[in-house]
């Protein structure tokens, strides 16, 4: 004759009652690992309204349905739709005449400090803010990394040199 040492409780997912050892019957709320995995209310993917199957504390069903809902002015980092222009206008050759130009109207110098080495193009109006005067020479200033970064309220730090082969 076998002696029970547990208790029976009611399961709180299905109501159907189960027995347990009593050492584990007060942290017990589950009858089967079925009951275990439906404990959390699983919700509506946000971006395509399918029930999510597996709890991960997330509002899409899938990654694929994360990086879709992420796009455009729903990305987190969205600003203005005008980034990546921005960028690309950035690393073109427009800029670097531009930057040619306003180092060598200031003699490449300094304006506020004199110094000649570690030289920036600084945008007076800024680059964001006016479109028409960003390849324009009279919307530049040489500046210094020092200067530029009292300016700008920020350590701006000066790029690194590419090293190039030496049969360049």
């Amino acid at each position: 004759m076998s002696i029970k040492n547990g208790i029976d409780k009611k399961c709180t997912i299905c109501n159907k009652e189960y027995y347990i050892r009593a050492n584990r019957a007060e942290a017990s709320k589950y009858c089967s690992k079925e009951c275990w995995n439906k404990r959390r209310k699983l919700n509506d993917c946000e971006h395509c309204k399918k029930p999510i199957t597996s709890y991960h504390g997330k509002k899409y069903c899938s990654r694929e349905c994360s990086h879709s809902a992420m796009v455009g002015d729903k990305a987190p980092k969205w600003i203005d739709g005008k980034s990546l222009e921005r960028d690309r206008a950035r690393l073109g050759t427009e800029i670097k005449k531009w930057r040619k130009l306003v180092f060598k109207r200031d003699n490449y110098t300094c304006q506020h400090c004199n110094e000649k080495t570690y030289l920036h193009a600084h945008h007076i109006i800024e680059w964001a803010k006016d479109e028409s005067k960003r390849f324009n020479v009279d919307n530049g200033i040489t500046l210094c990394v020092e200067c530029h970064s009292k300016v700008h309220g920020r350590n701006i730090g000066q790029r690194k040199k590419k090293i190039l082969p030496s049969n360049c």
